[in-house]
């Protein structure tokens, strides 16, 4: 096995999608107001490098995926005191 089968850095590429995502939220306020906010996200995408060029990662596959990048990042945080990446 290589190394990249280990990195998650090496394996994945994580980008923001195109396209933005407006989330509302209502909340009650201190005064018993609802207070509307709005909030506009980019979602990310996830993709595995394979032999055969970039395949895109859905449902769990892309979460696990993801868990694994960001964990990978934290890690090398702890280790480093500062991310490399």
């Amino acid at each position: 096995m290589s190394i990249t089968e280990y990195d998650p850095w090496e394996r994945y590429i994580v980008a923001y999608d195109s396209r933005k995502v407006q989330q509302v939220q209502v909340r009650e306020h201190i005064d018993g107001i609802d207070l509307v906010e709005t909030v506009t996200v980019k979602p990310y995408r996830v993709w595995e490098k394979t032999a055969d060029g970039l395949v895109e990662l859905h449902g769990e596959a892309a979460q696990q995926a993801m868990t694994d990048f960001w964990a990978q990042g934290d890690h090398e945080n702890n280790i480093n005191g500062e991310t490399s990446r």
